[in-house]
C-alpha cells in the first residue's frame, strides 16, 4: 500500500515485494517494533471533514470542465 505509505510516511508503513517469506516477516516484525515513531500515526488526512472537503473539491473541478 505505497499510497497509505505517502500519506502516513515511512515510519508508520512498510511495503514489500514480491511475495511474503518468513525472512520478510521475521524483517517487519523487527522495524515494527525497533522503529522509533511518535506515539499515533499522523492520520489526519482521513478524518470525516477533510474528506468531505476534498470529495468536494473534486465535485468543483469536475464541474467546471
Amino acid at each position: 500500500m505505497y499510497e497509505l505509505q505517502r500519506a502516513v510516511g515511512r515510519k508508520w508503513v512498510m511495503v514489500y515485494e514480491p511475495e511474503l517469506t518468513p525472512d520478510t516477516l521475521e524483517h517487519a516484525i523487527n522495524w515494527a517494533l525497533k522503529t522509533t515513531r511518535s506515539r499515533e500515526a499522523p492520520l489526519s488526512k482521513f478524518e470525516w471533514e477533510n474528506i468531505a472537503r476534498e470529495t468536494v473539491n473534486a465535485y468543483r473541478v469536475i464541474l467546471q470542465k
